[in-house]
């Protein structure tokens, strides 16, 4: 299977919220939380720290717009939000060692962590759902090989 650089991201971040909110299930079913599967939903996009998953093609023309132009050329508002918080970052750097907005970026890319997963809490539940159920497949799968 062919995969490219944005599916790529995309399943790296989904995975690693599938973690997240596995572990954050896991103690809302012991807590006794009701509704523990959005609890857990919320509680794992709230509580995430993740890598800006997005490689450096994409986000350099992105990140130079906003900076030098002010202008977000994102339409929907998670993903002006993770523009403008990746945009706000890069300059931070910027200014605290004056280097270049690529270089800035670069290293924001490698060593910084978003301040959520900026994931649709549709896709969210969505994305649990299909996760819970390929897990479901593959235990019993494993059960009729056994």
């Amino acid at each position: 299977m062919n995969i490219n650089g944005k599916t790529q991201n995309r399943m790296t971040r989904d995975s690693e919220f599938l973690d997240l909110y596995h572990d954050a299930l896991q103690l809302m079913l012991a807590a006794g939380v009701k509704n523990a599967r959005r609890a857990a939903i919320e509680c794992a996009l709230k509580q995430g720290k993740p890598r800006y998953n997005v490689s450096f093609e994409r986000a350099y023309p992105v990140v130079c717009k906003i900076i030098n132009q002010g202008i977000v050329p994102v339409k929907t508002p998670i993903k002006r939000a993770f523009w403008i918080e990746l945009a706000q970052q890069v300059s931070d750097v910027r200014m605290n060692r004056n280097i270049s907005i690529a270089a800035a970026l670069d290293f924001v890319l490698l060593h910084g962590r978003a301040s959520g997963y900026y994931i649709d809490p549709n896709y969210a539940y969505w994305n649990t759902y299909r996760a819970s159920r390929e897990r479901r497949e593959k235990r019993l799968r494993q059960l009729r090989v056994a």
